[in-house]
Formats: C-alpha cells, structure tokens, sequence
C-alpha cells in the first residue's frame, strides 16, 4: 500500500502479513490535538519516516523510525519454527576468515602508568 492509501485508512486498521498469525495495526494522525494537519502514519507503534521509498507492481515499501518487535503466538517459540531459511556463516569454497595483524605499536603489552 502506498502511504496514499495508508493515510486514507481507519485508524486501527489491522493488516495480515506473510508471517503466520501476525498482523500490523496500522494508526494515522491526520489533525493534532493543536489542530495542525499531520499525515503522520504509524505501524504497530513505529512512525513511517520515508514513505514510499519503493513502488512496484504488486509492493510498497517504506522506511520506519524503529524496529517492529514480534511476539510469537503459543506454540511458536522461534523463528526456526516459522521455517525461516539462515544463510550459512561459512559457505563451501570460501577461505576461513583471516585474523588481522595489530600495529607493532599496539602489539606490546601496555605499560603501568605512574601517578604522581
């Protein structure tokens, strides 16, 4: 949905997400209680800072002031019991990680200081 649309919903309005069991309320402040017009639109609690950062045929995205914190229903204690796919941390054929080198001037143990 684009923020066009977002703006023109009730406040209050839920949304299904792809996420089993999870919806998002969708809240929108059109007139502040000083009376000023604010098209501020919020998704579960998090204000929408960048509207419509990518349009497409079927898809709107949008840039968020926050991070939106999942609560899993009975049952589902992880991620992992959604079927969520993690990409490996050290695909095949790829070297190990190479350690770096400290500067010789940081490689010596640190000297007591003296107070005066």
């Amino acid at each position: 949905m684009t923020i066009f649309d977002l703006c023109n919903l009730s406040t209050g309005v839920s949304l299904e997400t792809l996420l089993p069991d999870y919806i998002l309320s969708i809240a929108n402040s059109r007139v502040t209680p000083q009376r000023i017009f604010s098209s501020d639109v919020t998704v579960d609690g998090v204000r929408i800072s960048s509207p419509n950062i990518y349009l497409g045929p079927n898809i709107a995205a949008h840039g968020l002031d926050g991070i939106l914190a999942i609560s899993f229903s009975a049952g589902i204690s992880s991620p992992d019991d959604l079927g969520f796919i993690y990409p490996t941390t050290s695909p095949i054929g790829c070297p190990p990680p190479v350690k770096p080198e400290l500067a010789p001037e940081f490689a010596s143990p640190l000297k007591d200081i003296e107070s005066p």
